[in-house]
């Protein structure tokens, strides 16, 4: 079962929480709109051609009449809005009030919508009134009375209104109801909350737990959610910690989303030589994304040429499908031969797979020389690709200048896939005529 219009559900409960920022929402509730009658102001509002301005408009019109008369509010949209999503607009707002002051008149509403995504919204709309009042109530009728996905969507909206309150008090009620499952899928609508504003009592309450794997994936919601906030103060407080040392790595990737220099300089804090290199790792691999340069920069102060060549793949990939060109540069600056030659495989490769039409009409153009004799790229280009992909490997291969040097590495590289994998390879020298002469011509 889709849901596609539960996500516009969603979205209207945020225009209604930001509806004081907008001046079309203040002329909505203005006391001039306000004397006219709602029937009126509906026929108003459903003219405006601006589908979210119309949709926050009947947002705040069915918050009203869920204030001030909910059964009308009901007859309205029962009989005066046909397009499905003016219905969810208006109602959202209608149930989520109408169920915090009316719990059990809301409900009832709610059972004479349409089977499906309609009902399941609805549901849920009034549950989390209900749950701004008497969560426990909410949550235990929504348990009780609901099934499926209107019981999964309805308690995940009660989880999360109640964790606005008080998240721990949701966070036991999460793990006493039902099915593993369900636990798990509850603690995360706690835990999205509980980590906005308390991280630190997030991550506490989920090392508490007793049952290993549940606290495992608890502390890893709580600790990536609070990283998204202030990584900085959540790898400080991993540090300590060895047994969630294996969390660290996802936190300094989001630490270099915000300050990648401070969170290479906190690196070294890291004793742990594996729990360090797949810190940094994951620092390059982040930060790579962003700023490959500054990445390059700081990786050729801090590491070994050795280093370089076995943990910047990706730096190089990257950059490559952001810009070849560039890369290519970067790459005929780096003084160690072996690291120039491993960078410029890598840049080709990403380049390769990126662009493929690009990447050979560049190769066809470069003339021999001492940093880009063609033969010489190509050559190793194919060798990094043999095992992968060999016919992209031969590809290159054919772009090569020297006919020997062409002729040589097509054969070798053609015997050793025809080896692996004959049919692949037989079918490929079918649809390949140049190829096939180069390979039986002596």
């Amino acid at each position: 079962m889709n849901f596609p219009l539960i996500a516009l559900g969603c979205a209207l409960l945020v225009v209604l929480g930001h509806r004081t920022a907008c001046g079309n929402a203040a002329d909505e509730r203005s006391p001039q709109n306000q004397a006219i009658a709602p029937e009126a102001r509906l026929a108003i509002i459903l003219n405006e051609p601006d589908d979210y301005r119309r949709h926050q408009k009947l947002a705040l019109l069915g918050e009203e009449m869920g204030r001030n008369d909910p059964q009308a509010g009901w007859s309205m949209l029962m009989h005066k809005l046909t397009l499905l999503p003016d219905q969810q607009a208006f109602k959202v707002a209608l149930l989520r009030v109408w169920g915090h002051n009316q719990p059990k008149e809301a409900l009832a509403a709610c059972e004479t919508v349409p089977l499906g995504e309609r009902r399941a919204l609805a549901f849920s709309s009034a549950l989390e009134g209900w749950a701004m009042v008497e969560p426990a109530e909410a949550g235990d009728w929504a348990v009780k009375n609901l099934t499926g996905i209107y019981r999964r969507l309805a308690t995940a909206r009660v989880a999360r209104a109640w964790a606005r309150s008080d998240p721990m008090a949701s966070a036991d009620w999460a793990l006493a109801t039902a099915d593993e499952k369900s636990q798990l899928f509850l603690l995360n609508k706690v835990l999205e909350v509980w980590v906005e504003n308390f991280p630190m009592d997030a991550v506490r309450w989920s090392a508490g737990l007793k049952d290993q794997s549940l606290r495992d994936l608890a502390m890893s919601k709580a600790v990536f959610g609070w990283a998204d906030h202030l990584p900085e103060s959540t790898a400080e407080f991993l540090l300590p910690i060895p047994d969630y040392h294996w969390m660290l790595a996802r936190v300094i990737a989001r630490w270099v989303q915000y300050d990648p220099a401070s969170a290479a300089a906190w690196l070294p804090k890291l004793k742990d030589k594996a729990i360090f290199l797949e810190c940094r790792q994951a620092l390059l691999q982040e930060w790579a994304f962003d700023d490959p340069q500054a990445a390059l920069a700081w990786a050729q102060k801090n590491m070994t040429a050795n280093e370089l060549n076995e943990e910047l793949a990706q730096l190089w990939q990257n950059w490559a499908v952001e810009d070849a060109m560039e890369a290519l540069s970067s790459v005929e600056k780096i003084e160690a031969a072996n690291v120039r030659t491993g960078a410029m495989t890598q840049v080709l490769s990403g380049w390769l797979y990126s662009k493929p039409e690009s990447f050979k009409e560049w190769a066809q153009k470069q003339e021999a020389g001492v940093e880009r004799d063609k033969n010489i790229i190509l050559e190793q280009l194919a060798a990094f690709l043999i095992e992968s992909d060999p016919a992209s490997a031969l590809e290159v291969v054919l772009l090569m200048q020297d006919p020997a040097r062409l002729q040589a590495s097509l054969r070798r590289h053609y015997q050793a896939w025809k080896t692996r994998q004959p049919q692949a390879a037989a079918t490929w020298l079918k649809e390949q005529p140049e190829a096939a002469q180069w390979i039986t011509n002596p």
